[in-house]
């Protein structure tokens, strides 16, 4: 009995761990030219990073939402521009915002 009460929590926080991490799927583009398309996993506060030097830095912290949505706060650096563009998203929607010639598309899914 204590070993099935044992498995038991441990799918419960298992499952639990799995549903506080989301998936990013990014397009990072400047003047219609894209420069890179990362993938970062999220954790719920806690800042994530992809960059190449040189071409672009792109910083993601996600915050969960109601009704099947993630607020996201990001620093996209494309060349000498830096923006901070903050975003709720539904989740495995496609959300996209331009500043300047910088142009970020996102997608977002809960693993």
């Amino acid at each position: 009995m204590k070993t099935v009460f044992a498995l038991l929590l441990l799918l419960i926080s298992t499952s639990a761990i799995a549903e506080s991490h989301y998936v990013l799927k990014a397009e990072i583009m400047d003047q219609a030219e894209l420069l890179g398309s990362p993938t970062l996993v999220l954790e719920p506060g806690i800042r994530a990073t992809a960059e190449v030097d040189g071409s672009y830095s792109l910083s993601v912290l996600v915050s969960p939402a109601e009704g099947g949505r993630a607020f996201l706060e990001t620093v996209l650096e494309v060349g000498d521009e830096s923006h901070k563009p903050s975003m709720m998203v539904d989740l495995g929607k496609e959300a996209r915002v331009t500043i300047g010639s910088s142009t970020l598309i996102v997608l977002v899914s809960k693993v």
